[in-house]
C-alpha cells in the first residue's frame, strides 16, 4: 500500500517537471496571490472575535449576579425558610450515618441447636438435632451418677432405666462429616446448665 502511494506521488513530480517554465511562473504567482489573499482574510476578524467572547463572559457574570440575589432575596421574603433548610439538613446527616453504622455494626446471631430425640437403633446416620441430643444426654447422666442415692433402690433403678435409654438410641451412631464438632461446640457453652439439670433428675428420684 505504501509503495503504491509513493509511486503515485513520484509520478505527480514527474509531471510537474515536464511542465514549462512560464506555466511554473504563472502557477507560483497565483498562488502567492490566492495565500496573500487568504492571509489577508483570516487576519480581519481576530478582534470582534475577542470582543464577542468578552461580552459573552460579562452576560454570564452579570447572570450569576441576578440568580444569587434572587436566592436572597428569597429567604429574606421568609425567614423561616432559613429554618427549613437548617433543620432538613440536620436530619439527613444525623439520621442517615446512624442507619449506616447501625447495619455495619450488627452482631453476628449465633444459631442454637436444638435437640431432639433419635430413635432406637444402632448405627443410625443422626442429623444435628440428634447428635445434639446424645451429647446433651450424656453430660447430664454423668452429673446425674454422682448425685445418685446409691442407697436408694428406686433412685438407682431410675438411673439405670434413663442410662439403658441412653445407650438403646445414642451407643453408637454415624453422622455426617464435620457435623459432631460443629454440634459439640454449641453443646459445650452450655455444660454448666445441664450438669445442673442432671443433679436435679438426681434429687427428683432420691
Amino acid at each position: 500500500m505504501n509503495n503504491n502511494q509513493n509511486n503515485e506521488i513520484k509520478g505527480f513530480a514527474g509531471l510537474i517537471n515536464l511542465a514549462s517554465p512560464s506555466l511554473k511562473i504563472e502557477q507560483n504567482k497565483q498562488a502567492n496571490e490566492e495565500t496573500a489573499a487568504s492571509l489577508h482574510c483570516k487576519a480581519a476578524p481576530t478582534q470582534p472575535e475577542q470582543q464577542s467572547n468578552t461580552n459573552q463572559e460579562s452576560f454570564s457574570s452579570e447572570q450569576k449576579k441576578k440568580l444569587f440575589a434572587r436566592i436572597i432575596d428569597w429567604f429574606d421574603a421568609k425567614p423561616y425558610r432559613w429554618l427549613l433548610i437548617i433543620g432538613i439538613a440536620f436530619v439527613v446527616f444525623a439520621v442517615f450515618p446512624t442507619r449506616k453504622n447501625n447495619s455495619i455494626q450488627r452482631p453476628a446471631v449465633s444459631k442454637t441447636i436444638f435437640a431432639s430425640v433419635p430413635s432406637v437403633g444402632t448405627s443410625n446416620i443422626l442429623n444435628d438435632n440428634e447428635i445434639c441430643y446424645c451429647l446433651e444426654e450424656k453430660i447430664r447422666l454423668s452429673s446425674w451418677e454422682t448425685a445418685v442415692n446409691k442407697s436408694s433402690t428406686s433412685a438407682v433403678n431410675a438411673f439405670n432405666r434413663a442410662v439403658n435409654d441412653y445407650n438403646e438410641r445414642c451407643a453408637t451412631y454415624r453422622y455426617h462429616s464435620g457435623a459432631l464438632e460443629r454440634v459439640r461446640s454449641d453443646v459445650e457453652s452450655r455444660r454448666s446448665s445441664l450438669e445442673q439439670n442432671g443433679r436435679s433428675r438426681a434429687y427428683a428420684n432420691q
